[in-house]
């Protein structure tokens, strides 16, 4: 499936939920969509199939929280029946995230899960998630390696004054654990519109020189990853705003009310919900939307749609 520009559009984010049971404030947790006006498990399922049908092979389930659905594992068996998804996985911030949970989500179809994490120091981190227990974080990682959610990403996100100066013990973390460490960059939603808290990746790499890229990375994967010699892991820079990687974006996102969203800096979205029972009709609205996906966002001017990043799944 291509978009007006001849990017191969085969990623699909797909927001099960806006509700999370942390309170970070760069994603916002204001007007929240209600459990009741969520999509159910069938109707997730029923425009994940249409997607594949126009060409999509690559699903990730978002939040909010997704673990904060009771139905997920069901959410989860239904769209690993879809003929043609070759891959589905998840992002949570790990915290509910038990071994038992962990080994039900694996047997239920889904292959990976990456887990945000922001700090390394218990009091920082409650402090940065709004009450989170660091202990409930490193639990979920563990049960996430025993339970073969693997290759496991935990994504950092560091802060001007908050949380930057935690580079370095996220560095050393990569470095004794088979985890990939990924930096991204903050990105210019809600209270973070002026850009002035962003942390440079390149200024984190420069002062890691012996780090050493790592090969075959796809094109279209935006992580660039880096390891060195006696390393069980990597890290991974991911940098929205100062190296865009807009021209190999292959990715469309779904909103928890069914809208999709072409692109995290646009502000046009096409309701889908309406045409969950016609599935011509949902495809022509799906391949429509992804031709019209924009040439990209324009995040470096501070610039960004009247979104909260928990409202649209990052």
């Amino acid at each position: 499936m291509l978009d007006q520009f001849s990017r191969q559009i085969n990623y699909l984010r797909f927001s099960v939920t806006q509700r999370c049971n942390l309170s970070c404030g760069y994603c916002g947790n204001q007007n929240c969509l209600s459990a009741k006006d969520e999509l159910g498990a069938y109707e997730i399922q029923q425009i994940v199939q249409a997607f594949v049908k126009c060409g999509i092979k690559k699903l990730r389930l978002t939040g909010g929280e997704p673990l904060v659905r009771a139905d997920l594992t069901e959410i989860i068996e239904r769209v690993a029946t879809i003929e043609g998804l070759d891959e589905i996985t998840a992002t949570s911030n790990g915290v509910l995230l038990t071994h038992d949970s962990a080994k039900a989500l694996k047997a239920a179809g889904l292959q990976r899960i990456n887990i945000s994490l922001d700090s390394l120091n218990p009091l920082r981190y409650k402090e940065i998630t709004g009450g989170g227990k660091l202990d409930d974080v490193m639990n979920g990682i563990d049960a996430a390696l025993v339970a073969s959610l693997t290759p496991l990403h935990i994504n950092a996100v560091l802060m001007k004054g908050i949380n930057d100066d935690e580079a370095d013990d996220f560095i050393r973390f990569a470095r004794k654990n088979p985890v990939t460490v990924r930096f991204i960059e903050l990105m210019p939603f809600g209270p973070n519109g002026d850009g002035e808290a962003i942390v440079p990746n390149s200024e984190i790499l420069a002062r890691h020189p012996y780090l050493l890229p790592v090969e075959g990375s796809s094109k279209s994967q935006p992580s660039v990853d880096y390891t060195a010699k006696n390393w069980q892991g990597k890290v991974g820079f991911i940098s929205p705003i100062t190296e865009k990687f807009c021209d190999s974006c292959n990715r469309v996102r779904v909103l928890s009310d069914g809208s999709l969203l072409p692109c995290l800096g646009s502000e046009n979205k096409t309701p889908l919900k309406p045409f969950i029972d016609d599935e011509q009709k949902l495809m022509e609205v799906i391949k429509t939307a992804i031709r019209e996906k924009p040439t990209g966002h324009h995040f470096e001017r501070g610039c960004a749609a009247g979104y909260s990043l928990q409202s649209i799944g990052g």
